[in-house]
Formats: C-alpha cells, structure tokens, sequence
C-alpha cells in the first residue's frame, strides 16, 4: 500500500457521557486521515449495531479502526470493511465481573472457564462466541500490552500473523501543587470490576492507624477533570480487580505521583519498580500499602521512582504505528 494518497479511515469507538467520542478516539484522529464514528447507546441494541454498520458501510472508508473486542467490533465487521480491532479491555470477562459480581482476576479467567470452575450463563456463551468470530473476521488485532494478548490466547484461537502490539499513550511530565494533605485519590468508573467497596474498606482500616490521611473517589469524571484531580492529590491508587493497561496510572506518574496499583494489571512486570503493587483481593493488603505509602520517607522513594520515569509515547507515535498495521493488511 502507499501513503502518496490519504486513506480513508473510519475510527470505530464506543460512546461516553453525552455519545461523545473517547478521549482515546478523538486524540487519535488528530493525527490520522480519519474521521471519528460514535457507536451511539441511544438505539435498542440490534438496531444500534445494524445503523452503525450501515453507517460505515456507505461512508466511503477504506479501513475501520474498532477501539473495542466486542459492539463496536461485531458492527465494523458486519460492514464488510478491512477492520483493525484494538482490544482495549476484555468485554466477556467484564460483563461476568459486573454482572455476577464474581471478583475473579482477568489473569485467572479463561483457565477457570476450561478448568469448570466459572460456568457461563447463555448470554456469556453467545458472546464468547461472537468474539471468537470477530477475532477470526478482523484483518488485523492490536494489543496494548503482551500481558493482554497472552490471556486472551487463552480463550481464543488467535492467528499469529494478525496481531501488533501499541502501547497506550505516554504523555510528557507536567506541573503538579505540593499535595497540603494526604489525599489518596482513586478515579473510576462505579462498577463491581473497579473494586471501590474494598477499597473503602481498607481505608478505614488505615486510617485507624494513620488518622491524618484521606481519600477522594470520582466517578465517571471526564477526562478534562482528571489533569486538576492528579495535580493536587498526595497518591494515586487504583486497586481495580484487574487492569489492561491503565492509562490513570500513567498519567498519575506525568504528575510524579506516588501510585499503588493492581498486581493484576498489563503493566506490572515494566512498572515493577516504579509503583507500588498490591493484591486487589486481599483487603489487607490494600490497607497496609496505603499506611505504608502514608509514611513520608515511602511517599518520597515513590515520587523518585515516578520522577525518574520519562518514557514518553505520543499519539503521533501511535497514529504511525496503526498505519504501519494498515499497511499490512
């Protein structure tokens, strides 16, 4: 394929609050030959999938970027298109967390699905089903960590051939305040899978012994109001059940904040001495990471270790990457 002309690119991404694009989606088309396509929420769901696809169909695209495994997937192959499928998350794994509120770690899922330990429901079944479609329909499959295409290896028969790995974005550091008190701040979405009931509860544990320390959650806050939130905080904490690839702890670290994460998370072997890892299942655990990160000399390791981290991935980098996979197909 050559560039000498644009291509025609469609990106393919689930709706926010509002139907807006993803920040993930909008950035991205700054920087490619593309045009962004929202999968609205507002139609019953078959309708909604047979509008988007018919949408993409008649757009005169030659490509689709889907930025998801599953709903925006199912419509862009639908559309008969040359897709890309970037696998964000895991949609099945998910939908049996949120739905079942059966705390089982991504890393542990699919085994236990073979093993018989996790039975699937109907509903689970069909979609695991169509994913395997999906995943055998797109042209090519893009990864943001190894950690993530080894566990989905395990639940899918994936062709080698098809699949990239782009890493998320990694911004340039930026100015933070001198955090006046010790904040904590957790920012997630309000569901079982983000574990902020245990969460909770470890911080009232900690605080028995550590009085002086707080905690803030943000729910579902945009992402313009997350620059401010990590700017002033004392340290980061996402103690989600699993994580992919978290993009708040990256930006957490642009802000040189000391940050305690999952241990089941896409990032936890290269961040390894850069954060702090905690089990997401053991309560405990999280209460004594916290009181440990309260102690000023820990708080201050942590923020040289987040200092020292400068790897920076812009989305230019990243816009080059996915066309070099365009290129490909």
């Amino acid at each position: 394929m050559k560039f000498s002309q644009k291509p025609k690119i469609i990106i393919a991404c689930p709706s926010t609050v509002g139907n807006q694009p993803t920040y993930y989606a909008s950035e991205l088309g700054k920087h490619l030959p593309a045009r962004v396509f929202v999968f609205s929420l507002r139609l019953p769901t078959i309708l909604r999938h047979v509008w988007f696809a018919i949408r993409i169909m008649f757009s005169g695209a030659e490509w689709v970027i889907a930025l998801d495994n599953f709903s925006v997937a199912l419509s862009t192959v639908l559309s008969g298109k040359k897709v890309v499928m970037r696998v964000g998350g895991d949609f099945l794994w998910e939908s049996h967390v949120n739905g079942t509120n059966n705390p089982v770690l991504l890393s542990d899922f699919y085994q236990k699905i073979k093993s018989g330990e996790i039975k699937l429901n109907k509903k689970e079944k069909l979609v695991k089903i169509l994913t395997q479609f999906l995943y055998k329909r797109a042209d090519k499959i893009v990864f943001s960590t190894e950690w993530q295409k080894r566990i989905t290896n395990q639940g899918y028969e994936l062709i080698d051939s098809k699949i990239s790995i782009v890493v998320n974005h990694i911004g340039p550091k930026k100015e933070s305040t001198f955090a006046k008190h010790k904040k904590f701040l957790c920012i997630a979405r309000n569901v079982p899978l983000k574990n902020l009931s245990k969460l909770e509860s470890a911080f009232i544990m900690a605080k028995k012994e550590q009085p002086d320390i707080e905690l803030e959650i943000c729910k579902n806050i945009p992402q313009e109001k997350v620059w401010g939130k990590l700017a002033d905080c004392y340290a980061f904490i996402l103690p989600s059940i699993s994580e992919v690839s978290p993009n708040l702890v990256l930006q957490a670290l642009q802000y040189n904040k000391p940050v305690i994460a999952t241990k089941d998370c896409g990032f936890a072997d290269s961040l390894a001495d850069t954060v702090m890892l905690t089990n997401p299942m053991d309560e405990k655990d999280i209460r004594d990471k916290i009181i440990e990160m309260s102690r000023e000399n820990v708080s201050k390791e942590y923020t040289e270790k987040a200092r020292k981290f400068n790897h920076v991935h812009t989305y230019a980098d990243i816009a080059r990457e996915f066309m070099r996979v365009i290129a490909k197909i």
